[in-house]
């Protein structure tokens, strides 16, 4: 089982700071409900890392990821009991969580 990146749904908009390895990052969370689509903002410090949607089983930021800057490790959306297969507000933080890949799962 992979570790889970809590998210409250409900006041979202919203974000928080959270440690990844020695680095604290901001994630900021934001749903465009016409396309249900979630999207995630990242910030180290004052600098905007990237924002980058939330779509199922796909790493976030890799298309942005630089290294050094980035979170070290594989941060993305699924559902691992494997009812579902997309993002929908509904199954976000009920099936489908934000999880990262610590080499255990």
């Amino acid at each position: 089982m992979r570790d889970r990146i809590p998210i409250k749904k409900d006041l979202i908009p919203y974000g928080f700071d959270i440690i990844f390895g020695s680095d604290k990052f901001n994630l900021r969370f934001a749903y465009n409900k016409v396309a249900d689509l979630f999207t995630c903002r990242l910030k180290k410090g004052s600098e905007i890392l990237g924002i980058d949607a939330l779509i199922y089983g796909v790493e976030l930021f890799r298309d942005i990821y630089r290294p050094g800057e980035f979170p070290a490790m594989k941060i993305e959306p699924i559902d691992e009991s494997n009812e579902a297969k997309e993002i929908t507000w509904d199954n976000f933080t009920s099936t489908v969580f934000l999880t990262i890949d610590n080499g255990r799962g």
